[in-house]
């Protein structure tokens, strides 16, 4: 749990030093989305999609995300599918409406939960 702990953290730090982007994991000026900073906090390369389907930790990541920091703003039921909590975070993420100060509350909230014992679901 600490290594996904540390990951919402460095995401939260990467977007919160950057910028929030949208429709793209990364660009060229520090911008990030969400899942995009998730990778890059992971030590993933942003650039290999398929990566996150054989990394875990990664994976549990987005579940927390989901299930403790966006899940609960939207009213919506937790999940254990992995790919359904990254998907929504995507959408979660590039809604017009979105601040990056939003995201990185939703991250931060996340560990915060995680390292208060709490279980990814």
């Amino acid at each position: 749990m600490n290594q996904i702990i540390s990951i919402l953290e460095k995401a939260a730090d990467l977007i919160q030093s950057g910028h929030l982007v949208k429709h793209m994991v990364t660009d060229n000026h520090g911008g990030y989305c969400s899942v995009g900073a998730l990778q890059k906090a992971g030590g993933q390369d942003l650039h290999d999609w398929c990566h996150r389907r054989r990394d875990k930790v990664l994976q549990d990541a987005a579940l927390v995300l989901y299930n403790k920091g966006v899940a609960p703003k939207l009213g919506n039921p937790a999940t254990n599918d992995w790919q359904i909590a990254w998907g929504r975070v995507v959408q979660w993420n590039n809604a017009p409406e979105r601040t990056a100060a939003e995201v990185v509350e939703a991250m931060k909230q996340a560990a915060k939960e995680l390292s208060n014992g709490a279980t990814p679901l």
